[in-house]
């Protein structure tokens, strides 16, 4: 949110991204309020954090494609 909203820099970045970023950070001090004290996870194996960097390897490109077809380059 913030870099769009400093990138952009008008009120419609402001007044759209900077709802959102609001709207995450309540959401976060509620599903915190709501969960209680953190706990550590149980250790995983390295598989599952493998797949997270293929998917993410994988995720962010299809993303940036979608954001140059909507019109808007990623950069200016």
């Amino acid at each position: 949110a913030s870099a769009h909203i400093l990138l952009n820099g008008d009120t419609r970045a402001l007044m759209l991204f900077g709802t959102l970023a609001i709207w995450c950070v309540l959401e976060m001090l509620f599903i915190n309020r709501r969960d209680g004290d953190w706990q550590r996870p149980p250790i995983t194996h390295w598989k599952g954090d493998v797949i997270v960097v293929v998917a993410t390897l994988v995720v962010v490109p299809i993303v940036m494609l979608i954001h140059g077809w909507l019109g808007v380059p990623l950069m200016h």
